[in-house]
């Protein structure tokens, strides 16, 4: 890999990279060790030569390069044993609050914003979603969300007569600061603004969690698979999810919608209607047909 020029090295090149490294899924832990230290050094270097760091994605108006880290948001696998646990509706707006709590409204939105809109935590942290994707002269009823691993940009409805689609969500953007393009911004100490960094984001949602008494696996990202989850126990179709979420293939989305009690109860609800009307009209239908049989019957007897 270190021969490849850094502009060949799509988030696409990089999952084909990994899948390689992973050698059919009999090397795990060696494959994502690689990636964690591929991913620092990028940073590293990155920032004493930014120019030459510029990797090829696929946007509305043909292929472009842009200065992100393809190694960032790598959707890792760990093993079979190991699942993100969902975060609940409940459980992402208490996260968001106690962040607002703690002094950080914009990373409480993206909380909203992962379990909403489907965001990857790393591309809202990183800036990928601004204000002028929101709501825009052009399109003032939707907001534009950019998924950088697939280079998708998808362009959700926020509301149809009158109806609002994601009020919670849209009240909560009504009170974060604007600060920059960026939605997510992190006003520093020193004056100015900046991103927010994935560590000094981890560290804030630790502690806006523990303030809130949430359980430990309530991240952005438990937010993201929690959000899609309620996809599925809203009966949505898969075409219907990979439109929202910007998901390639079916199998890329499935790893978020996790099965639930809800999803179960719904099946075995259309099941039992299913086999219900189904005798029902077998008994309609088939009554003639018994007279005539047990007349025959007794005829021939």
């Amino acid at each position: 890999m270190g021969e490849l020029p850094s502009s060949s090295l799509s988030p696409a090149a990089v999952d084909l990279i990994y899948k390689a490294l992973r050698k059919g899924g009999v090397v795990t832990r060696q494959a994502n060790y690689a990636m964690d230290v591929a991913r620092k050094a990028w940073r590293v270097v990155a920032r004493q030569h930014p120019g030459q760091f510029m990797v090829p994605v696929e946007t509305p108006n043909g292929r472009t390069t842009v200065a992100i880290n393809p190694f960032q948001g790598l959707e890792r696998v760990h093993g079979r044993k190991k699942t993100t646990i969902p975060a609940t509706r409940d459980q992402a707006r208490a996260l968001a609050q106690a962040l607002a709590d703690i002094g950080h409204p914009a990373l409480g939105a993206a909380a909203l914003i992962a379990f909403e809109w489907h965001q990857r935590p790393e591309n809202i942290i990183a800036g990928h979603l601004a204000w002028t994707d929101y709501r825009p002269a052009d399109r003032p009823v939707a907001v534009r969300i950019f998924h950088h691993k697939t280079g998708e940009h998808v362009w959700l409805p926020l509301e149809q007569g009158g109806r609002r689609f994601y009020p919670e969500l849209e009240d909560w953007l009504s009170r974060v600061p604007r600060l920059g393009v960026s939605i997510i911004l992190l006003k520093a100490e020193r004056g100015g603004v900046r991103p927010y960094s994935e560590s000094y984001a981890d560290h804030l949602v630790q502690k806006a969690r523990k303030l809130a008494g949430l359980p430990s696996h309530v991240t952005l990202a438990a937010c993201r698979h929690g959000g899609m989850t309620e996809l599925g126990d809203a009966e949505i179709t898969e075409q219907g999810i990979m439109a929202l979420s910007g998901h390639r293939t079916p199998q890329a989305a499935r790893v978020y919608v996790k099965r639930t009690e809800r999803q179960r109860l719904a099946a075995s609800t259309q099941r039992r209607r299913f086999l219900e009307s189904e005798r029902e009209a077998n008994d309609s239908g088939n009554e003639p047909t018994k007279k005539v049989g047990t007349r025959a019957s007794a005829t021939r007897s």
